[in-house]
């Protein structure tokens, strides 16, 4: 799967409160993009973490880097979703905002791209097996 820190984010929140049995992580340069790719398997049921992975609106209560996540609009399988947070790197805290559109295909995959906010460009996606 590809991701970007949010997602990243949920999946470390996630391995925190179950035992993963191995988590990969492979990062890539490839041009001006970061490309960084997570496999993890975890016990639990898909219906559990299919929901924990799209409560967008109560996201900012357990991934930490968050101070804000709401759902602004929504269709059959597609959301716009607004994010606020912060983020680390090294001494210094960068702060950010994005718009996300969100395309859900139910207990299987999350796609992900920037519509507006602080980053370049943007895009995720999560899937479940």
């Amino acid at each position: 799967m590809r991701v970007a820190p949010l997602p990243v984010a949920i999946l470390f929140v996630a391995a925190t409160s179950c035992v993963a049995q191995e988590i990969k992580v492979r990062v890539e340069r490839n041009g001006e993009a970061v490309v960084v790719d997570v496999d993890a398997h975890m016990p639990g049921a898909l219906r559990d973490t299919w929901a924990v992975f799209t409560d967008y609106e109560n996201m900012a209560s357990f991934i930490s880097n968050l101070t804000a996540s709401k759902v602004v609009a929504k269709k059959e399988h597609s959301l716009e979703v607004m994010q606020t947070g912060s983020t680390k790197v090294g001494f210094m805290t960068f702060g950010f905002e994005a718009v996300r559109a969100v395309d859900l295909v139910p207990m299987h995959e999350i796609r992900s791209s920037l519509v507006s906010g602080d980053f370049k460009a943007y895009t995720s996606t999560t899937s479940t097996t």
